[in-house]
């Protein structure tokens, strides 16, 4: 069942109607109150689907040094980069560069290439 949006009323035909300049859904009844446009066809409801999040303690795909952090800054330093440019570079955010550089967070796949 669908609501009127005029009246409120719960219906299982609504109509396409122009009242006052506007073009609304309306039951039978308030569609008097304009001109009914055509009959609105039952929409099949959309479901979603819940995805799972993602979590950042996910293992790993690859196996990191275990000063990877340190290397990490290191190569960005080496090509003359700040944290800030580097992020942008890449198109991540800089507190993400941060938590990997501290090696508070193990970069995923997408990262690390």
């Amino acid at each position: 069942m669908t609501e009127c949006t005029v009246c409120g009323r719960n219906t299982d035909k609504l109509f396409l109607a122009e009242v006052e300049g506007a073009h609304i859904e309306v039951c039978e009844v308030c569609g008097n109150f304009g001109k009914i446009i055509e009959e609105i066809k039952h929409k099949p409801k959309t479901t979603f689907v819940k995805r799972e999040a993602k979590s950042e303690l996910e293992e790993p795909e690859e196996d990191f040094k275990p000063n990877y952090g340190k290397l990490i800054i290191q190569a960005r330093q080496k090509i003359g980069l700040e944290r800030k440019d580097f992020a942008l570079k890449i198109k991540e955010k800089e507190s993400l560069i941060k938590r990997v550089e501290s090696q508070q967070m193990i970069p995923d796949a997408k990262l690390t290439k």
